[in-house]
This record gives C-alpha cells, structure tokens and sequence, in this order.
C-alpha cells in the first residue's frame, strides 16, 4: 500500500508489471478498480476490492461507496457480484471554460 494520510493504494504485480489496481480514500470510498485485460476474469479484481474492504474496516469503517461509470458493465458486474447495490444514479455535467 502506498499513498498519502488520505489515500491508500493497493496495487498487484507480475513481476515488474503492474496488472492492477484500487485506490482507498479514508473517507470510506474505493476508486480507480483496474485490471489489465489479460488479468481479468481470474479473481484479481475480487482481491483487489476485497483487501480494500480490509483497509476501511480496519479503519473503522462499515460502509464503503464507489463511483461506477454507466458503461462500465463489467465494473458494475464485478461490485454487484460483491455485494454491491446501486440505489442511486449521478449525472456528471461537464462544461468546456477555455472558450
């Protein structure tokens, strides 16, 4: 794990490489869940987001939330077969202010 006060990572390797990935902010959300796609459908994504919940229950926490993009099937596939529920869908506006 590495990271700042607020921040943990925890990370997996093969080797040098990087294969994955989760971020743990102690305000008791995870973000940024990747998996190369070599790795992908062989558990790692489970461990990854099961050592997060490691982390905050450690920390003293019981609830955990995550932000899911709409599109990402497999990510919203991957948290509900966790445990996960989605009660609550978030529009994200955006607006362009170099112009």
């Amino acid at each position: 794990m590495m990271g700042g006060p607020e921040l943990h990572t925890i990370s997996a390797f093969e080797g040098n490489e990087l294969v994955g990935s989760v971020m743990c902010w102690q305000t008791g959300a995870i973000e940024r869940l990747f998996v190369i796609p070599r790795w992908r459908n062989k558990g790692l994504g489970e461990i990854l987001v099961a050592k997060a919940f490691e982390y905050h229950l450690k920390n003293g926490r019981i609830n955990v939330e995550t932000l899911v993009n709409e599109q990402d099937e497999e990510g919203k596939l991957l948290l509900e077969s966790m445990g996960y529920s989605f009660p609550v869908k978030l529009e994200l506006l955006a607006l362009d202010i170099q112009s």
